[in-house]
């Protein structure tokens, strides 16, 4: 998880079911959801999972 001021990125291998979860919790503790998205793994993000590599720039 990253949290860049009011902006929360999660990133998950089983993305099924999380974005609701989070957006239940988010309303139990009283937060304003303004957008809430999934994206796809991109090809790079996919390859270093699957090769088990980290990204450093």
């Amino acid at each position: 998880m990253a949290v860049d001021g009011p902006t929360v990125r999660v990133r998950t291998t089983h993305p099924d079911g999380v974005l609701g979860h989070l957006l239940r919790i988010g309303s139990a503790a009283g937060l304003t959801v303004r957008d809430a998205t999934t994206t796809p793994p991109s090809l790079q993000t996919a390859f270093l999972t699957l090769t088990g590599r980290d990204y450093t720039p």
